[in-house]
């Protein structure tokens, strides 16, 4: 018996470290449970080259250059959810499975932002996709009357280091709570 709860606390252990590990990375999913607007700017990058500065990298954001906007929740127990898959190019169309997934408008490349990608899918952006990962958000939360009550906060990695900023600990009292870890090979960003 004490075998078997030992072997069960290793398999345990290994599956809780596996999914803090980040970037593993297939999909991002961001859930929203607060009352609020999530607004965010997400990010890829080639994290494995520290030295060329993790480039390329790809920033995601709206039209006007601004944070994509995330409904808030449905109810507390119903999330409004965005999904944006490993390629870069499908967040410039709808996507019905979560139809709340603010689209990406404009990719700026390698911090260039004149000029932006922003006339929908490229071949520059699904080349850059397949070399780069996940990496990171910025945040601002605005309350329903849209005013900004909260931000901006980073969740992720930063080039050259392999600290992950994984909840808002660091910051003084936050607008809402978050984690962000990587589970089934996948991102995730959850706001509570």
């Amino acid at each position: 018996m004490k075998k078997l709860f030992l072997s069960l606390a290793v398999i345990l252990s290994y599956s809780i470290s596996a999914q803090t590990t980040l970037p593993p990375s297939g999909s991002l999913y961001i859930q929203n449970y607060t009352p609020h607007y999530v607004g965010y700017v997400i990010w890829k990058s080639n994290l494995g080259s520290p030295a060329t500065g993790c480039t390329p990298n790809l920033e995601a954001r709206n039209i006007s250059n601004d944070l994509m906007m995330l409904k808030p929740t449905i109810n507390a127990s119903t999330p409004r959810e965005a999904n944006y898959e490993s390629n870069m190019n499908t967040g410039f169309t709808t996507n019905p499975t979560f139809p709340d997934t603010p689209l990406i408008e404009r990719v700026n490349i390698n911090a260039n932002f004149n000029p932006p990608y922003n006339t929908g899918p490229t071949t520059i952006i699904e080349l850059f996709s397949g070399v780069t990962t996940w990496a990171g958000m910025k945040i601002g939360i605005t309350n329903t009357s849209g005013v900004n009550i909260g931000g901006y906060y980073f969740l992720g990695a930063s080039c050259g280091t392999s600290t992950i900023v994984t909840d808002f600990s660091a910051y003084t009292n936050p607008a809402v709570n978050a984690s962000y870890f990587a589970f089934g090979g996948a991102d995730w960003a959850v706001f509570f």
